[in-house]
């Protein structure tokens, strides 16, 4: 039997602890699990208070007991890793010990987390401190209509937190943002309000690299009146270089003004952009907002390097559905790694989104050399073919052509009712055994292949990335298609 040392011991128990990927509760169970294992494995845990002080749960749903053994285990000079989970009433006894916690030891806490629906009237007092070595701060304040109105106090960390990076709150409203907000690099909040977002997001330029704003339960969704957007566009400028991964759930008005805002540019060759629109806010898009649309989509476009320029290396994939239009852009030569996706509740609102979204894209895919279509829906609506179609056709420079999904069905639908071949310039189409084999799709490939021979257009390259033996299939499948040449990459190559 291998015994492991104690070196090896401690540095796995060590990355458990402090894997933020999973919860505090299953890091804490299986930290006790491992101490409990054997002799020589609990010796090395209790000696070690750095792994204890990475697990300081308090939680109503959790023994007071045990949780006050883990806090003197974490000994009297590591950083510690509070969580406290407060969502029940008459739990006196808990929240006292989260209060003694707070008191006793706030110049210790690096990371703290907070989930309370009864206890932020207690809590508020032991947040007024200075917090000399606070780098995640998070709290909830729960599901409760009445917790709307309670936001965090302006002396929060009485202006002093210089290591905070991570900042997450569930209401957001600071009437002028603290010192310590120049510092994040990661913002999670609700705004109560689309302004008091704008004027943080100001002071926030220097280093934040992760904006989500999102929409808890029952909780109304981020919104801009008019006259807001109007007292935005008056507004100094301020750039957030380093910005480079944005998800947020709000209203059509309110990603009109935030991307209205030439201001707001991210970083200029890696950004993630995911938005949501709730069915609520999708129906003035049809008659209203289609202006400021279309400039939120210029400006969100412009800011990233070389997105309008004809690389062979440039691959535009999108991916679609009823509810989900997601656009992703990459070159290597560019160090450009671009995606943006819209995402909406209602599948009955989808004709009119997908419109709308087309037509407002259409100038930017005209220089588009390399296609990825991934479909993932069984069975696309055909108002979503004919909206797309529109985009497709203005491809004419398109060379490559990736296969996924049935990309090739869809395809074969829309050329087949247009009388129009898709790609005229198309010399080389990718693809593998998921897409035209196991599915039956190898003869809606032949289809596809037939017709660009009966206009003069003769596909000459198809590349697979498959097993050898399956490639030799193919190619008989295929044989009937004069001039086609097929090669094949390896998948560890490709």
């Amino acid at each position: 039997m291998i015994s492991l040392s104690a070196d090896i011991l401690w540095t796995i128990f060590i990355i458990n602890a402090a894997d933020n990927t999973t919860t505090m509760r299953d890091r804490l169970v299986s930290t006790r699990a491992a101490s409990q294992t054997c002799q020589h494995w609990r010796d090395v845990a209790l000696s070690h208070p750095l792994i204890w002080s990475k697990l300081i749960l308090i939680s109503d749903q959790h023994s007071i007991e045990w949780s006050k053994k883990i806090i003197d285990r974490a000994g009297d000079t590591s950083p510690l890793w509070v969580e406290a989970k407060i969502r029940f009433s008459n739990c006196g006894p808990i929240e006292t010990l989260f209060g003694d916690v707070l008191h006793r030891f706030w110049e210790r806490i690096q990371s703290l987390h907070i989930d309370t629906s009864y206890s932020y009237s207690a809590i508020l007092p032991h947040l007024h401190r200075p917090a000399p070595i606070l780098r995640s701060f998070s709290i909830y304040h729960g599901e409760h209509e009445y917790m709307v109105s309670r936001y965090l106090p302006q002396n929060l960390f009485a202006d002093e937190a210089p290591l905070l990076r991570i900042f997450t709150c569930s209401q957001f409203r600071i009437p002028q943002p603290p010192n310590w907000i120049s510092t994040i690099t990661t913002l999670n909040v609700y705004p109560v309000s689309f302004e008091n977002l704008i004027k943080v997001l100001s002071a926030c330029t220097h280093a934040l690299q992760l904006l989500r704003i999102y929409r808890p339960k029952n909780y109304v969704e981020l919104h801009c009146h008019d006259t807001v957007s109007q007292a935005l566009s008056d507004m100094s400028n301020f750039i957030l270089p380093r910005l480079a991964h944005i998800e947020a759930t709000m209203s059509v008005a309110a990603f009109n003004a935030l991307w209205s805002m030439q201001s707001t540019s991210p970083a200029e060759s890696s950004t993630h952009i995911s938005v949501s629109f709730s069915s609520s806010s999708l129906e003035p898009i049809q008659h209203q907002h289609r202006r400021d649309f279309r400039t939120a989509i210029q400006n969100l476009f412009h800011h990233q390097n070389g997105l309008g320029s004809y690389t062979s290396d440039m691959q535009w994939q999108f991916t679609i559905s009823e509810s989900r239009l997601c656009i992703k852009v990459t070159s290597s030569s560019l160090e450009l790694n671009f995606s943006v996706s819209f995402l909406w509740e209602s599948w009955a609102r989808s004709p009119h989104v997908y419109r709308f979204l087309t037509k407002s894209l259409q100038p930017y895919i005209d220089n588009v050399f390399h296609i990825n279509l991934d479909i993932i829906s069984p069975n696309l609506p055909g108002y979503i073919l004919q909206y797309f179609f529109e985009i497709l056709a203005s491809m004419n420079r398109v060379a490559m052509v990736t296969l996924s999904g049935n990309f090739i069905a869809y395809c074969n639908t829309i050329e087949a009712g247009s009388q129009q071949p898709l790609f005229p310039k198309l010399e080389k189409l990718y693809c593998n055994r998921q897409v035209i084999g196991e599915n039956g799709y190898i003869y809606d490939l032949i289809t596809f292949l037939d017709r660009r021979i009966s206009i003069g257009r003769a596909l000459p390259t198809l590349i697979m990335t498959d097993k050898e033996n399956y490639i030799n299939e193919v190619s008989d499948k295929l044989s009937s298609i004069l001039g086609l040449q097929i090669v094949h990459i390896p998948d560890e190559i490709s």
